[in-house]
């Protein structure tokens, strides 16, 4: 059913991300990789389900989780590989990005506090 979705992105998500890292050797990714895999995947297996079952709230909650799982990637992704240069790999990222990034992650959280409708 619906439920296989799920668990079927999930598993499909850890094998990408593996076989990333093998074909590639970049094993320190997973620092921040994760996110791809558990809010990430299983945010797009509940879209998924939800699309399938005809469920906007599934739809919704399902994308939602989606979007936390790329940006808790991107977040890690700077701040692990731009910052920390975990992998020793450097990023050839300009002095402003990361201030630029938490600009637009406050902005982000702005609008969706004035756009989020109010219950009760």
């Amino acid at each position: 059913g619906s439920g296989m979705l799920i668990g079927g992105s999930v598993v499909t998500a850890v094998g990408l991300v593996l076989l990333y890292q093998n074909a590639t050797d970049h094993w320190e990714s997973w620092a921040y990789a994760w996110a791809l895999v558990g809010p990430g995947a299983s945010g797009a297996g509940t879209a998924l389900a939800g699309l399938r079952s005809g469920s906007a709230g599934m739809i919704r909650a399902g994308g939602t989780q989606l979007l936390i799982g790329l940006g808790l990637f991107a977040a890690g992704y700077l701040f692990f590989e731009g910052i920390l240069n975990i992998s020793g790999r450097r990023l050839p990222l300009p002095e402003w990005i990361i201030p630029a990034a938490v600009v637009i992650l406050g902005l982000a959280l702005v609008v969706r506090g004035l756009t989020e409708r109010r219950s009760g």
